[in-house]
C-alpha cells in the first residue's frame, strides 16, 4: 500500500466538478489504497469516473456496497468496460479500506480515505455518488443495468485499444495492462518474447503499449530539476521497469544526487516516515503522536513540498 498525500490532475478536477459543496471550504485529501494505479487511471480522460462517497460506520452503506456497487463492479470486470469505481470514506485508514475490498470482492474498485471529510460525509449523509467523464459530471445514475449502454452513450473509451485480441487469455492480459493492474507490465514483456500460445498477440499489443511509456519517459526526463519529477520518474520506473526505460532510470539516480533537491527529498522521506510509524500505527498513543511529528518536520523544512503539506496535518 502506498499513501502518498494527495491525487491530483484530472482527479482533483473531477473532484471540483462533483457539484458538492464543500465542508468548512476544506479541499479532499485522499490517501488511495494503491497511489500509483488510481493516478495512471483517474488521469485518462476516456474513462467514466463513478465517485461513490459512503459512510463507513453506516450498515446501510456496507449494504450497498454488497449489493448495487458490487453488482456494477462485476459487470465492469466482466464486459471490461471504460469505467472506474472510486469508493472514498472519511472513517476508514487505507490499510482497513484495502481489507474491505478483499472482504467484499471488490479489489478492482479504486478506495480511498477522505481525511479532510471535504463533503462531510456522516450518519447523516451516508451516500452521494456523480459520474464524471472528462472534468464534466454526467446527470446518469450508473448501475449494472445501464452501465454498458452508458458508456457507449458518452463515448467512454480504453487507454489501449487494440483489435484482434480473439483469445481470452490475451484478452485478460490486455485488460490488466489497461487497468494498470501490479505486474501486467512484467507479463505483457515476457508473453512477447517468449514462446507460448499468446505471444503474437502479445506482440500485437506491446507496440501500443509501450509509446505511452516512452512519452512520459521523454517528458519525465528533459522537465527541471524538482520533487514532482522526482517522484514522477520513481512512479513511472516502478511501473514500466520491464519495459527497460533507461533513460527514466539514469535521470532518477542523477536527481537523487542533486543537491538542489536534497532538502525537498529529505522532507518526503520524514514525512513518509510519519505516516508509516504514528499516523497508519495500530495503537492509538503512537497516533496521537503524528500531529507534533508533522509540526516538527513543517518547522525543519518550511519551503519544501512535504514541509508545506505537513504544516497543513
Amino acid at each position: 500500500m502506498t499513501t502518498l498525500p494527495r491525487i491530483t490532475l484530472l482527479a482533483a478536477l473531477s473532484l471540483i466538478m462533483l457539484s458538492v459543496s464543500p465542508a468548512q471550504g476544506k479541499e479532499p485529501d485522499l490517501l488511495f489504497t494503491d497511489h500509483q494505479r488510481a493516478q495512471i487511471l483517474l488521469n485518462h480522460d476516456g474513462y467514466i469516473i463513478n465517485w461513490m462517497f459512503f459512510s463507513g460506520q453506516c450498515p446501510g452503506s456496507r449494504r450497498q456496497l454488497t449489493t448495487h456497487v458490487k453488482n456494477l463492479h462485476d459487470r465492469i470486470e466482466a464486459k471490461q468496460l471504460p469505467v472506474v469505481l472510486v469508493l472514498v470514506t472519511p472513517d476508514n485508514n487505507p490499510d482497513e479500506l484495502q481489507n474491505l475490498a478483499k472482504s467484499l470482492d471488490l479489489e478492482h474498485a479504486l478506495f480511498a480515505q477522505d481525511r479532510n471529510n471535504a463533503l462531510n460525509i456522516s450518519l447523516r449523509n451516508v451516500w452521494q455518488t456523480r459520474a464524471v467523464l472528462k472534468g464534466k459530471q454526467l446527470r446518469d445514475e450508473i448501475s449494472a443495468d445501464n452501465v454498458d449502454s452508458l458508456a457507449e452513450k458518452h463515448q467512454a473509451r480504453p487507454r489501449f485499444k487494440v483489435d484482434g485480441l480473439d483469445d481470452p487469455r490475451a484478452r485478460e492480459l490486455w485488460w490488466r495492462v489497461e487497468r494498470a493492474t501490479p505486474g501486467a507490465l512484467e507479463l505483457l514483456a515476457h508473453g512477447s518474447q517468449r514462446r507460448n500460445p499468446i505471444q503474437e498477440q502479445a506482440q500485437a499489443l506491446l507496440p501500443v503499449v509501450e509509446p505511452w511509456y516512452r512519452q512520459r519517459e521523454e517528458a519525465l526526463v528533459t522537465a527541471e530539476a524538482t520533487i514532482d519529477t522526482f517522484e514522477g520518474l520513481e512512479q513511472l520506473i516502478s511501473e514500466a521497469r520491464p519495459l527497460g526505460l533507461t533513460r527514466a532510470e539514469a535521470r532518477y539516480r542523477e536527481l537523487s544526487r542533486d543537491r538542489s533537491l536534497r532538502d525537498e527529498i529529505a522532507a518526503r522521506t520524514a514525512y513518509q516516515r510519519i505516516e508509516t510509524e504514528f499516523v497508519n500505527a495500530a495503537a492509538q498513543q503512537k497516533q496521537r503522536q503524528a500531529p507534533a511529528a508533522f509540526a516538527q518536520l513543517a518547522e525543519r523544512f518550511p519551503d519544501t513540498k512535504y514541509g508545506r503539506l505537513a504544516a497543513q496535518r
